[in-house]
């Protein structure tokens, strides 16, 4: 599954979400087929640019780089289960856009 590796914009590349929607498509109740494990999260941390502003909740991706390994953990089961239900809060969505002024001389 290379798009986690390098992560992925929804909005450009549609056949990263073919992919996903196909993986997804082929779980069920009595066969665990989770889409994130936790190498996944890991990659995916590790190419986050680092010094870069919070978002709405003050969090920035040192927290997550530099946190226990369980958060990890907890964060492959909080996507698998987004997933699975097909629901994402809507906290995810939101967003701070701060107007920066340009000199205008």
């Amino acid at each position: 599954m290379s798009f986690l590796a390098s992560g992925f914009d929804s909005y450009a590349d549609t056949t990263n979400m073919a992919e996903l929607n196909n993986l997804m498509s082929k779980n069920d109740c009595t066969k665990q087929n989770n889409v994130f494990t936790v190498s996944y999260v890991e990659k995916a941390l590790a190419v986050l640019k680092s010094g870069k502003a919070s978002g709405f909740d003050g969090i920035v991706c040192e927290h997550l780089i530099y946190s226990h390994p369980s958060l990890l953990v907890c964060l492959v089961l909080l996507f698998n289960v987004m997933c699975y239900h097909g629901f994402v809060p809507d906290d995810f969505g939101v967003g701070i856009t701060v107007p920066l002024v340009k000199d205008i001389l």
